[in-house]
Parts: structure tokens; sequence; C-alpha cells
């Protein structure tokens, strides 16, 4: 099993690629590996070495890895893990993966992306509320509006994480701050009704729904603008 883990994540692969280092490879481990070392040469992860960065389909390895572990021949952990991984990415279209790929690197719209995509099942993912709030988490931290609006809806309705109003309006407050239309408009809400607060704020509420107005992430829904309005 040694001679077939990727050298980076130290994993069985599940896309394994050859790379001009002669090594086989996690397709998104050393695909990042390329990412953070520009230009059209790097080290390899391996020799140390200068290489290129053509990557070839290792589908000799693939079927090698799939066989052995089907067979028992392949068991414990990794085993395992490998197993967990390919039943679970199948699915996944190519658009998710090339997200994947650069979410890990830590591209803040990719990991919204594949937080959306867990949230609403969709490009080939199985929905999943609690790994949706985990990519979301990361690409509110990250900056972005349209994650911090999800991830404050989230938090509201209780789903896929422990169902707190005030840490919603908080991450809403946050979307609103990043430029979220749809954050805007929430915090305008929570004022005008008094959702969540202690007294209702009028002036305060037309405040955001201006400010709404002049977003620059439209991620609204139409009913939410015509109330605004």
């Amino acid at each position: 099993m040694e001679e077939l883990l990727c050298p980076i994540g130290q994993n069985l692969p599940v896309d394994p690629v050859t790379a001009e280092d002669g090594r086989v490879y996690e397709r998104g481990a050393i695909e990042l590996w390329f990412a953070k070392n520009e230009g059209l040469e790097c080290k390899s992860p391996f020799t140390g070495y200068l290489m290129g960065k053509k990557l070839v389909p290792a589908l000799q390895i693939k079927n090698t890895i799939e066989r052995l572990v089907s067979r028992g021949v392949f068991v414990g952990e990794t085993a395992d893990e490998w197993q967990r991984v390919t039943e679970e990415t199948k699915t996944f279209t190519p658009e998710l993966k090339a997200h994947l790929v650069k979410a890990e690197n830590g591209n803040a719209w990719s990991m919204s992306s594949v937080g959306f995509a867990f949230r609403d099942g969709k490009l080939g993912a199985k929905e999943d509320k609690t790994k949706a709030v985990e990519w979301l988490k990361k690409a509110s931290r990250a900056g972005d509006p349209s994650a911090a609006q999800a991830l404050g809806v989230l938090y509201a309705r209780g789903d896929g994480v422990l169902k707190c109003r005030g840490r919603g309006i908080l991450e809403l407050v946050h979307a609103a701050m990043l430029g979220s239309e749809h954050g805007c408009v929430c915090v305008g809400n929570h004022l005008v009704n008094g959702e969540g607060i202690k007294e209702k704020d009028t002036e305060a509420a037309l405040y955001w729904y201006r400010k709404s107005l002049r977003c620059g992430s439209k991620d609204t829904l139409d009913r939410f603008r015509e109330a605004r309005d």
C-alpha cells in the first residue's frame, strides 16, 4: 500500500495522476501544490527537484487500488477512507471537483460554491447541511457576502447547526457589511418587525433597506425585494 500512497496527503488517491517526476498523486493535492508555485516549473514534493506541471490520469493505478481494496487485500483506516471518499465523490461534477481544489487553496468564491452545493444537493453532491455550514463558515470568514447571509439563515432555521437566532442575526449583519443585498434586507426586516431585538427601529431599518439597493452582491429573492420596496 505504501507504494501507492500520494506523497502529499499520504492517502490512497481516489483520482490518481502521474506527474512529471514519475510519481502518482491525488489530482487535487498535486494541483494545489502547483497552484502555490507559480511558473511553468516547480519543485517536486517528492524529490525536491524541478519538474513540469503536466499531469496524466493514472487509470491503471486507479483500477489496481479499486481491485485490491474490493478484494480485501488493502484493509484498515487508509482503505476505509478511500472507500468513503470514493463513494462520496463519485457523483461530483467536474465543476464541483474544480471548486473543491480551489476551495482547499483558500478561494472564497469556491468555498461558497461548495457550501451551496451541499446545502442544495447540486453539482452531484448529496444534500448535507452540516457540510454546507462547514464550508459556508470558511467562505464567510474569507469575506464572501453570500456565504455569510446563507450561514445566517441556516443558524436562524437550525439547519445543519444548533438553532440560534442571535448568531443568525450576527451573521446577517456580517453579510450586510460585506455587501450582501439579502443580508441588508434581513437586518432591515429584524429592525422593522422587532424580531430578535428589544424594540423596533424604523429609521435604522430604512438605512439598511436603502443600503441594500447599493449592494454589489444581488443575492436576495424577488419577494424580499418587493417587501422591502
